[in-house]
């Protein structure tokens, strides 16, 4: 054993002042100026902390270097790795890029600063693998210990030999071989001086040149991917016009490129040296300002009248020229928009202009965004005064009615189930489309360590779009990532999205411009960022060697209504952690977002355009009117006490009271309220069949406030008398997660009729309340339990559109067919419970609407018109 490892095992309590000097400074502690006590306590101290040998690796001792034949990762002993065999077949590697590289070099290197300076030049320092210094790299794969191993031979830089005589230097590294963080980089060793603390300029060459590797395998279709050497760089001549001055990075070299002739000086030249104020030339704007001050200077310079006859003339015609606002509706008309003073968003300043000249209440959504647009200008304000985005109180107010990427998961799942007839709460999802709350706050990066992921994320946004810029903009030539406020789709106005950053660059070659969107998840801040992506809160997975995101991920709606909006076809989407930094590209899906968007145009339609009506012309179904409650505890008819309608219009029909706000859910694509539907079927006067009333199965559910079985019991009981259960037959209307269906009682089945499926599985939850309800009323009154062993069955009826919300006409249509099929059915019940009934088109349910509002509002003025 060396002198070196003799002092190593020597005990502090045996060493003399020297050694114990020499014992503190090879551990990087200060030891002048102490007598032998101090030094012996101070020893001691460092012997309990176990501080590493020679952490800053100043000495070179070759007795250090050699101490150490093995190596532990992952709790597993790795014998010297350049002992290893290896071969120039890289095929099996794992995926590894840049961002694995920066992640090493950055934020996994050694704590002591002397090698995280070490780290970050090597980082920076590009030229060893540009300029061909890396003269071989290999590669083993150790299968028992799950990594890969790496060893490259790399030419000295700065002089022709190492410092041990030999002409290139030994460099290793290892890999992830499995798991979620596979291909991030474990450990690394050169046999330089700054080797040893896994951070030198030559590992990081041979880093740069298995990325290289890897970056081109895809091309390999068989046989081996193997190493090539770079050729050295060489100067060749070349004229000034396409002379370049930059640093070394990965863009194609001069002689491969097409230059641009256009303003020579910014383009060649990476760093412009003149003033920022000088680098871009004045606007016509401020020349005509600038010229403006000189005419009131009463010695004028020489230059004047060149500037007078060029800018003053113009600034004239301009003062004088008139304002034109922008447009908001197709048909012509011209009117001004105020998108930064407005009490309202831009969309709701759309919709309150269209109403004081037509109302809203006598048009369809689809008919009104026809009629309105965004023209490119607006779009342009709106997202120059919401750049700042969460720090901007404009961006809650113009995001007021639109549906935001942010939200789009949440819509596409609620529209899933209104339209399968699940049971759906929209209520706060609709409030948080029509009113998004202002979450403004000061930043709280003033304050102390964040303390929830909402503060985590806003604090190191910045950390991200940093980390992000320092690796892409090796990639390319002037990158710039710009901001961007709330987007506008200009086809859909009802979808916006709110973008990070949009990447764009001036490469030579055809770098498309990309959406870029950060996340920083507070849970996994301390895990790699690769482990990160591939957690369920983030949504990633591995799908042969590219990281993507799952489609069922609320981030992949995300970013993928973002490049819808924005019209770009590529999102990098970057997972920051603590531990680094990753980046996965996402491809725009055309097939996936034209399916969300009919899910988001149908909800907008029939859940946020409504309840927008109502909040912006304040009718009687607005929130802020009086809430009128139905005391369902009497006998039907069931209807609005006095003191509530007083000073609503109505006109009776058929026994039954219909206010104007019922006639206004007459118009097209409004949910029909109980009293239309109830005045319907009562107009069925030959009907032997008796009808339930509507509110029945809306108490039996509990959506009259009642928390409990019982007492939803009780409350069903007021609508379904014992006696009812004595008919052969029942109509029995349900309204259930604003959807109305029927439902019918026969002597030999329970029969389903609803416009949006044909799935019995969907209606299982109809079937269950019915019979459990049923059999408490058999039970309680002693009755016959002859309807309780019936088979259950969805008929096959005609369908609705989705979007049309024609539920209840279909459901009165449903009445009137079956009746008439009533004796086939009697006779042929399996033959007809199998058959595709095509009773009616959708079109007969629009009719049917229209026919019903014209006959009401007939009535209406009639009895008003004196």
């Amino acid at each position: 054993m060396s002198s070196c490892m003799d002092k190593e095992n020597k005990r502090v309590s045996d060493m003399t002042v020297a050694e114990l000097k020499e014992y503190l400074k090879m551990r990087g502690v200060t030891a002048s100026g102490y007598l032998k006590p101090a030094l012996l306590q101070i020893a001691q101290a460092v012997e309990k902390m176990m501080l590493s040998i020679d952490p800053n690796h100043e000495y070179g001792n070759s007795d250090l270097k050699n101490a150490r034949e093995t190596f532990i990762i992952h709790d597993m002993v790795i014998r010297q790795p350049l002992s290893y065999p290896v071969v120039n077949d890289f095929i099996d590697s794992p995926p590894f890029g840049l961002y694995d590289i920066f992640n090493y070099l950055i934020y996994s290197s050694a704590e002591y600063d002397k090698q995280g300076l070490a780290a970050y030049k090597s980082f920076e320092d590009y030229r060893l693998f540009d300029e061909g210094y890396v003269e071989s790299l290999r590669t083993a794969t150790l299968k028992e210990e799950g990594m890969y191993l790496f060893i490259g031979k790399v030419r000295p830089a700065m002089k022709d030999t190492t410092d041990d005589g030999k002409k290139l230097y030994d460099v290793w590294f290892m890999l992830e071989g499995k798991g979620n963080n596979r291909g991030s980089v474990l450990m690394a060793r050169c046999t330089c001086k700054g080797g040893q603390d896994g951070g030198c300029k030559h590992i990081a060459a041979c880093l740069y040149s298995l990325e290289d590797v890897l970056h081109n395998r895809e091309s390999v279709t068989s046989g081996p991917c193997q190493w090539v050497k770079r050729a050295t760089s060489e100067t060749k001549p070349c004229e000034i016009k396409n002379l370049q001055i930059r640093r070394s990075d990965k863009r194609p070299s001069p002689s491969e490129v097409k230059r641009k002739y256009e303003h020579f000086y910014a383009d060649n030249i990476d760093v412009d040296v003149r003033h920022e104020n000088d680098r871009s030339p004045p606007s016509k704007k401020a020349l005509i300002t600038f010229t403006n001050a000189l005419s009131s200077v009463s010695s004028k310079p020489c230059v004047f009248p060149l500037l007078e006859k060029n800018y003053q003339s113009e600034s004239s015609q301009e003062t004088t020229q008139e304002f034109k606002p922008t447009q908001l509706i197709k048909d012509g008309v011209a009117k001004s928009t105020n998108t930064t003073s407005s009490d309202h968003g831009i969309l709701k300043e759309k919709l309150l202009e269209y109403h004081r000249e037509h109302s809203l209440h006598k048009i369809s959504a689809e008919h009104l965004l026809a009629n309105i647009s965004f023209n490119d200008e607006e779009i342009e304000n709106v997202s120059t005064c919401t750049v700042q985005q969460w720090k901007s109180k404009e961006w809650y107010l113009h995001k007021g009615g639109i549906i935001t990427a942010s939200k789009a998961k949440r819509v596409f799942n609620a529209q899933l189930k209104l339209e399968k007839g699940l049971k759906c709460n929209v209520l706060n999802l609709v409030k948080d489309i029509t009113s998004p709350k202002c979450t403004f706050r000061p930043s709280p990066k003033d304050s102390c360590i964040p303390q929830n992921p909402r503060e985590w994320g806003l604090v190191h946004e910045d950390s991200a779009r940093d980390s992000y810029y320092r690796v892409e903009s090796k990639k390319h030539y002037k990158l710039s990532l710009l901001s961007k406020g709330l987007q506008i789709c200009k086809d859909k106005p009802m979808i916006g999205a709110s973008v990070d950053n949009i990447r764009t660059c001036k490469c030579n070659v055809d770098c498309q411009d990309i959406v870029v969107e950060y996340k920083c998840p507070w849970k996994h801040r301390d895990q790699p960022p690769k482990e990160a992506f591939l957690t369920p809160e983030i949504g990633g997975t591995v799908i042969k060697r590219d990281y993507v995101l799952k489609k069922t991920a609320p981030y992949y709606y995300q970013v993928q209504v973002q490049m819808f909006v924005t019209g770009l076809s590529f999102c990098d989407f970057v997972v920051w952690t603590k531990k680094g930094i990753f980046v996965a590209s996402i491809l725009f899906d055309k097939e996936f977002m034209t399916s969300l968007c009919k899910k988001v145009e149908s909800f907008w339609y029939g859940q946020v355009f409504p309840a927008m009506v109502d909040e912006l012309t304040n009718n009687d179904s607005a929130p802020n009117k009086t809430a009128v409650h139905v005391d369902i505890s009497k006998d039907e008819p069931v209807t609005l006490p006095k003191s509530a309608t007083k000073e609503l219009r109505s006109v009776t029909v058929m026994n039954v009271d219909i206010y104007e706000t019922c006639i206004r859910k007459l118009e097209p694509r409004q949910m029909i309220n109980d009293n239309i539907i109830n005045m319907l079927l009562k107009d069925f006067k030959d009907c032997k069949i008796p009808f339930v009333s509507t509110y029945f199965y809306t108490a039996l559910c509990g959506e009259q406030g009642s928390n409990t079985l019982r007492r939803c019991y009780e409350n069903a009981e007021v609508f379904f008398k014992p006696e009812l259960w004595t008919n052969d037959f029942l109509f029995i209307p349900i309204n259930r997660s604003y959807h109305w269906l029927l439902a019918v009682i026969t002597p030999w089945h329970v029969l389903i009729m609803a416009s949006l499926t044909w799935d019995i599985g969907s209606r299982r939850k109809e079937f269950s309340l019915l019979f459990r309800f049923f059999e408490h009323l058999c039970k309680k009154y002693a009755l016959p339990r002859k309807h309780l062993k019936l088979s259950n069955t969805v008929l096959k009826v005609p369908q609705q559109e989705v979007s049309s919300n024609n539920c209840g006409f279909h459901l009165v249509l449903f009445v009137e067919n079956f009746l008439k099929d009533l004796e086939f059915y009697s006779a042929k019940r399996e033959l007809y419970c199998n058959q595709v009934h095509k009773w009616f088109d959708v079109e007969k349910a629009e009719e049917k609407r229209t026919q019903t509002r014209e006959f009401l509002n007939d009535l209406m003025n009639k009895k008003y018109s004196n």
